[in-house]
């Protein structure tokens, strides 16, 4: 639901290269969509949610959507405050997939509101999760061979790389870049995306298998 919901804000913002009867459908999707929005559970279906608010408010700009965005961002804030610590700064005791998602919906709803407590809670968990996942240059995703837990902080299991990883962390590392205007986000792209061109464990390029499933060394 969170995604599909993101995809319809994706069509919104670029409206200017969709057919009219195609945003008109999209926007009565959209309208659907609300009652059911504050019923979500799931951190990560919050997350594209707020991408996608995000970007239908940066074509149509409502309060409702703001509102919406600042309900679940103050969720995943408690989500933050309930399982952190000095030694982790996440929003769950795990982290599993799609990790970077989450700290880029916080971005994005600091970006719509401006309260800075967004801001300051986004930073904090992506580059936490950016100190485990990039360094020399080189990418190492969460392994889906074991998820990386906050009782396990100094031992990570390898192989097991999912290209879900490769792609958030791109999209959030964009995101972050843009609003921050801070380099050293826009540095990290190049690492995370060689991982698709053989900067990887397996030193196996994935440039021509764009668009299929990647597990690298993870069980099958």
């Amino acid at each position: 639901n969170g995604r599909a919901l993101w995809a319809l804000g994706t069509i919104l913002a670029h409206h200017k290269h969709v057919p009219f009867h195609e945003i008109h459908k999209t926007r009565r999707m959209l309208a659907a969509c609300i009652p059911w929005i504050e019923k979500l559970k799931s951190p990560r279906a919050m997350a594209y949610v707020i991408k996608g608010l995000a970007l239908a408010h940066v074509e149509e700009p409502r309060d409702e959507y703001i509102v919406l965005v600042r309900r679940l961002a103050d969720t995943l804030l408690d989500h933050h405050r309930d399982n952190s610590d000095s030694n982790w700064q996440w929003f769950e005791n795990s982290m599993t997939y799609a990790n970077a998602t989450l700290p880029e919906a916080v971005m994005l709803a600091y970006e719509v509101s401006r309260n800075e407590q967004y801001r300051d809670v986004a930073r904090s968990t992506f580059d936490f999760l950016l100190y485990h996942t990039v360094a020399n240059g080189h990418f190492r995703p969460i392994s889906n061979d074991g998820w990386f837990h906050r009782n396990h902080v100094g031992y990570r299991k390898v192989y097991g790389e999912q290209s879900i990883e490769v792609c958030t962390t791109i999209e959030a590392l964009a995101t972050f870049a843009r609003i921050l205007n801070e380099r050293r986000y826009r540095d990290d792209i190049d690492p995370v995306m060689s991982w698709y061109l053989g900067n990887n464990r397996l030193h196996r390029s994935e440039e021509r298998r764009v668009g299929k499933s990647v597990d690298l060394g993870g069980r099958r």
